[in-house]
């Protein structure tokens, strides 16, 4: 399988930038970071990014792993991923805001709510209902149908439509709990999902990856 490692916004981490070239892959693979136009609104550079990385997968690649630039990916994110069988598989993080909760939205709640069944599922892949771009892989025959998009009115970005146009499809989504990814909360700190921990995530200072 020839996947594309795609990376959306300029301001990238060191961190992320060490975790990508560490994940390991043994057929072809490229990595792209687009850098967006600073002029327009965010949401709008962010959804435009997107859709030029789903050009060039569609130009002559089997998948497109989007990575963003604040997350850190384990090494075997692209091997397990991959073996998922599902049209859009997502790594494991923790979201940036108070809370942490974690990306993946099973059965119409957040898994981290909770914590036994996380804890029961966790290291397994569970069916969830999308939400988060910062760790996803996407088969092509999904982006063939599927843009990103945003709408104007309200402060939704392009992951949660297309989280939402995916499951009307009818694409099968999942998140491999076992893909867990750090999330750098601000320069220094970054955020783990962690069963061990009461709340289910714990942080780290400077950590590049974790298998």
């Amino acid at each position: 399988m020839k996947i594309l490692v795609f990376t959306p916004i300029k301001n990238l981490y060191l961190n992320t930038l060490v975790a990508i070239h560490q994940m390991e892959w043994s057929s072809p693979i490229a990595w792209v970071q687009w850098c967006d136009n600073a002029d327009q609104d965010g949401r709008v550079n962010v959804v435009n990014a997107y859709n030029g990385g789903r050009a060039l997968c569609l130009s002559g690649w089997d998948a497109l792993l989007c990575i963003e630039n604040d997350i850190i990916p384990p090494r075997a994110t692209l091997q397990r991923l991959a073996a998922v069988k599902a049209d859009v598989i997502y790594g494991l993080y923790c979201y940036r805001y108070p809370g942490h909760a974690w990306n993946a939205y099973h059965n119409g709640y957040q898994l981290s709510a909770k914590p036994a069944e996380a804890r029961a599922a966790w290291g397994s892949v569970c069916e969830v209902e999308g939400y988060g771009l910062g760790c996803t892989l996407i088969h092509r025959h999904v982006l063939e149908k599927i843009e990103f998009r945003i709408t104007q009115g309200n402060e939704l970005h392009c992951d949660s439509y297309f989280a939402e146009d995916v499951k009307a499809a009818g694409f099968r989504q999942i998140c491999d709990l076992g893909v867990r990814c750090g999330h750098i909360v601000n320069h220094y700190r970054i955020v783990w999902p962690d069963i061990d921990q009461p709340k289910l995530y714990r942080y780290s200072f400077g950590e590049v990856s974790r298998d």
